[in-house]
């Protein structure tokens, strides 16, 4: 029985699938911050980012997060599991409103100028950028956006939640056809 609690960080590590948005927004409902983890990043890069960010909890598919973080120790729910999942076999309901100050995601820099650096982004940076956005590019419920960035990096953000806030369709390509240029 594992239980995330409001302000804690939660590893998401998946292939571009639905649950590039199914997984961040179970997170953020719990109250939780996600930190987006990409397969291809170095093992050494993965365990000092898990580290730094105290994540104990990685949500995945598969069994891959032990092959590409094998020097860290966390819980790992994978998807196929998650239907024998006691808490989430009944109601998913929740009373938590995240307030602006609230963390909503943690992200690395490249580390290009020594160690990487984690970034907290709040609530209330991701509800301004979606404003922006939507205003700036017009975006209508009526609207499909494709989701062409990677899930390890800060630009899938923009693919999926200006989109989202205003109920339009999001549209995430597979890797075979995003590198297909």
């Amino acid at each position: 029985n594992y239980r995330i609690k409001p302000e804690m960080t939660v590893g998401v590590m998946i292939d571009r699938s639905e649950l590039m948005v199914i997984y961040p927004l179970a997170v953020m409902k719990a109250g939780a911050a996600y930190m987006p983890l990409d397969f291809h990043f170095p093992a050494d890069r993965l365990e000092f980012m898990c580290k730094d960010a105290g994540v104990s909890l990685i949500l995945s598919e598969g069994t891959r997060v032990q092959d590409s973080i094998p020097g860290y120790n966390a819980t790992v729910i994978s998807s196929d599991v998650l239907d024998t999942l006691d808490s989430v076999k009944g109601t998913l309901s929740s009373t938590y409103s995240p307030k602006p100050e609230n963390m909503f995601v943690i992200l690395y820099t490249s580390g290009s100028t020594g160690t990487p650096k984690g970034v907290m982004l709040e609530h209330r940076n991701i509800v301004n950028f979606c404003h922006w956005y939507v205003d700036e590019f017009d975006v209508t419920a009526d609207d499909r956006v494709v989701a062409y960035a990677n899930f390890g990096f800060d630009a899938h953000m923009l693919d999926i939640y200006p989109a989202l806030s205003v109920g339009a369709s999001v549209y995430i390509i597979p890797s075979e056809m995003r590198m297909d240029l």
